[in-house]
């Protein structure tokens, strides 16, 4: 199985002005409360990947993106095991993006959180198996994080 390239917030902003697309796939609500800020963006809540994902472009670089870094990372699973070839994540999601100061539209003081159900590591594995099949490993409701991560 390939893996998924990981990317942090600097090297992911750079690439983002250079054309490859964010793919946000958390939820409305969060979504409506916070918005990453870069040229091209597609939202397609994590809930609605496996009936969305053709709206996907293939030929580019596509950024997956949501909280903390764990439901973009199975994203990006499903995605490369749906012929997509070109797939990062975003290590450490938004936290990690208003950590490192990037710009964002909406309220930057929000809780950033994520959904219960995928979001720790040692589910990571077996959500992205899973992926294979569905994105429906999350149940929607809400946690706070407290993961951090190192990166540039």
């Amino acid at each position: 199985m390939k893996e998924v390239k990981e990317m942090c917030p600097g090297s992911s902003y750079k690439a983002l002005y250079d054309g490859a697309l964010l793919l946000d796939v958390r939820e409305k609500d969060e979504y409506d409360q916070l918005r990453f800020e870069a040229p091209r963006i597609l939202h397609i809540p994590y809930s609605e990947l496996d009936e969305r994902f053709s709206e996907i472009p293939h030929n580019q670089l596509v950024i997956v993106a949501c909280s903390v870094g764990e439901r973009s990372r199975t994203a990006a699973y499903f995605l490369l095991n749906n012929g997509y070839t070109e797939v990062a994540n975003l290590k450490g999601g938004m936290a990690q993006w208003l950590h490192k100061q990037y710009p964002v539209q909406g309220d930057k003081y929000a809780e950033v959180s994520a959904p219960s159900g995928c979001c720790s590591p040692a589910e990571t594995k077996d959500a992205a198996e899973e992926s294979k099949k569905s994105t429906s490993c999350c149940g929607g409701k809400e946690q706070k994080s407290t993961k951090s991560s190192s990166c540039c």
